[in-house]
């Protein structure tokens, strides 16, 4: 079960136990082709245009929202294999500061055997973005998409497909 609260003004926070294990959990963050069963609603129609999982790489995509196609690049700033992922839009692919940021999410995966503690928090650039976001529904969406991403990983983690190359970027 998924549980939301808020710790502060300008944070979003999102948990849920996930019934697979750590390292599937991780490529359902990580991978392509699984990015693209979650990220976004199916009606967003979701195109990954580039995927470099380094510190300072970008996650760039692009979606369609009321009939608006939306550009979005986030900047991986942490990777911890298996543990933790932490990008943002505050910065762009030469790290120099944006202006139209509204902020850095944090992902973080506690091992439990073959349970994962998935943890997400949102952290707002301001409470007017916040708030923006509540009102267009994201909140929402964002828990349904975490439930996506759940479910995929535990069908993976049932199939046993946890075989994946190893990224020398990315700390253990």
């Amino acid at each position: 079960m998924i549980e939301m609260y808020n710790q502060t003004p300008k944070n979003a926070i999102y948990s849920q136990v996930v019934n697979a294990r750590t390292n599937d959990v991780w490529r359902v963050l990580t991978e392509k082709q699984f990015l693209l069963s979650w990220w976004a609603p199916p009606e967003f129609n979701l195109s990954i245009i580039n995927i470099n999982l380094i510190p300072g790489g970008a996650f760039i995509f692009e979606y369609t929202n009321n009939r608006r196609r939306h550009h979005d690049e986030l900047i991986y700033v942490q990777l911890i294999k298996d543990r933790r992922i932490v990008m943002t839009n505050a910065l762009t692919k030469d790290l120099r500061p944006t202006t139209q940021s509204y902020g850095t999410i944090v992902i973080d995966l506690l091992d439990m055997g073959n349970k994962t503690q998935f943890s997400s928090e949102i952290l707002f650039r301001d409470t007017r973005i916040l708030r923006w976001f509540a009102k267009a529904g994201w909140y929402q969406g964002w828990v349904n998409n975490i439930q996506l991403m759940a479910q995929l990983a535990e069908k993976i983690s049932l199939l046993g497909a946890n075989q994946s190359g190893s990224n020398p970027h990315v700390q253990s």
